[in-house]
């Protein structure tokens, strides 16, 4: 009885909108076909088509394999008591709360994982869904309903993704973080088990583009074990849930081993597209997956806090803003620069003050450690990280600084593209990204700035305080292709307020 399969339970939750809602059918069907007596699927779909979602139950019967995904619709009245289900909104945490609370009590097993299906941050090409009230809805295209648009949802103007913010307040309302959730459902799909309190989820699953970031970690990191996310892209195929979901169920070394799961899984990803072609016509970077141990996220931001404290320090030395302001030219990025691998911006970093007059022991010495701590004596923070091409200087982290890259050719060809309309295979949409990034460029900070988890670090006071300086110092003609001129003022202004008030 010792090799027997580890029960698991799958809870999907996938927003999908007009672009993405054929693939989001794809992944649920994937879904349906491995699911099984011992890995349980639940998911809750939401195609923008019709105004309430859908929840769909998998659980390897051989005749709803075989049928229609309708023939595995939870009935409505098994329904009635979800609140949030109805004119559904997917980016508010209540709805995801709800989603959560009602999978883990009607299926409750040893191990829960959780999938958030959707877009990300990549959405620079999205101005479809800004809006100042429900007049302009019109302008909608079909995208979203009138629930998304009330400033008291998502501060006045329609969201697509949920921030981290609203992720972090999700997560933590949960009953499994709570520690009551029951095991008594009238509805319950497999036999209760004995659930430690305030258990957290195994792992979470990002499948949307760009979410492997260090400010995501940080706010999960108390509610689930593991995190498994992209720094690129994401294909529109999306995860490849069959084969995920087939090994779960049949390969001996990943039964009941969370850890192993969790190794295989960026492999998985890169072999289902390691053939697709990765060239600026393609719009495709590159394919990356990485599977973070949020055990060790501690490592990370207290080498980053040192990071944020000798980078501030730094900027207001001339020298060290043009050292600075060099390696994140140099550094490997992404989304248009918004974002930049952690790892290879310490390497970048690095590089740079090495051999000089110009040196600064405490960022080298930080620099150290993250690189140190990102691989670790063991696992390290970064547990398995994929690439589909040798030399893409992805390390499976990334965090946010941006600058854009000008000789970026896949950039330049991505305003080109539509996500998600065959002509670019990865999950986004888009025609105006350099407008789209400026008003993400606000939104990101406003989010980051919030996160209580991610503040430690220090690392948005760099970037109000310091990127901004070295930015309006080294680059200022051209702060508004590279950063924000805006958000670079608002931020400097601030400072300056800051140092008048403190002087009065």
């Amino acid at each position: 009885m010792e090799n027997q399969p580890v029960k698991w339970t799958i809870m999907a939750y996938i927003n999908a909108d007009n672009i993405l809602a054929n693939f989001a059918v794809e992944s649920l069907k994937q879904l349906r076909n491995a699911a099984s007596e011992n890995v349980v699927v639940i998911a809750e779909f939401d195609d923008n088509q019709q105004p309430d979602a859908r929840v769909y139950l998998f659980k390897g019967d051989e005749k709803t394999r075989k049928a229609p995904l309708e023939e595995s619709l939870i009935p409505r009245d098994e329904l009635a008591k979800l609140e949030h289900i109805r004119d559904v909104d997917m980016t508010r945490p209540e709805t995801l709360t709800e989603f959560i609370d009602f999978a883990s009590e009607i299926s409750a097993t040893e191990r829960y994982c959780l999938i958030l299906w959707g877009h990300g941050i990549e959405l620079l090409l999205d101005e479809d869904r800004r809006f100042t009230d429900e007049n302009d809805l019109g302008r909608a295209r079909g995208y979203v309903k009138p629930g998304n648009a009330t400033s008291e949802h998502n501060g006045g103007h329609l969201a697509r993704y949920l921030s981290a913010k609203n992720l972090g307040k999700a997560l933590a309302a949960t009953k499994l973080a709570k520690g009551n959730l029951a095991t008594n459902h009238p509805k319950m799909v497999v036999a209760p088990v004995t659930l430690k309190p305030g258990r957290t989820l195994d792992i979470i699953g990002l499948d949307a583009c760009s979410m492997s970031m260090i400010e995501i970690a940080t706010v999960v990191q108390e509610y689930a074990d593991f995190m498994i996310a992209s720094q690129e892209d994401v294909p529109d195929a999306s995860f490849p849930y069959e084969r995920i979901l087939e090994d779960l169920e049949n390969d001996e070394e990943m039964r009941g081993n969370v850890t192993r799961v969790c190794e295989r899984i960026p492999q998985l990803y890169k072999d289902a597209f390691r053939d697709y072609i990765a060239t600026p016509n393609t719009g495709v970077k590159g394919i990356t997956l990485a599977s973070l141990n949020l055990g060790d996220t501690s490592s990370i931001t207290g080498s980053l806090a040192k990071l944020s404290t000798a980078l501030l320090h730094a900027s207001c030395d001339p020298g060290k803003r043009k050292l600075i302001l060099s390696a994140r030219q140099k550094a490997k990025d992404f989304v248009f620069g918004i974002l930049v691998d952690l790892g290879d911006f310490c390497e970048c970093l690095e590089e740079a003050f090495a051999h000089r007059e110009i040196t600064d022991s405490n960022l080298l010495t930080a620099c150290a450690q993250i690189q140190d701590n990102l691989k670790g004596p063991k696992n390290g923070f970064v547990l398995a990280n994929e690439v589909s091409r040798q030399g893409s200087r992805c390390h499976g982290v990334s965090v946010y600084l941006p600058f854009r890259d000008e000789t970026d050719a896949t950039d330049n060809a991505e305003e080109r593209f539509f996500k998600g309309s065959g002509a670019h295979p990865t999950k986004g949409s888009g025609a105006h990204p350099t407008k789209e990034r400026l008003a993400r460029i606000q939104e990101l900070e406003a989010d980051f700035w919030m996160l209580k988890q991610f503040r430690p670090t220090g690392w948005m006071e760099f970037v109000k305080r310091g990127w901004s300086l070295i930015l309006a110092s080294e680059v200022p003609l051209k702060i508004d292709y590279y950063y924000s001129a805006e958000q670079c003022a608002a931020n400097l202004t601030a400072l300056h307020e800051g140092a008048l008030t403190k002087a009065a």
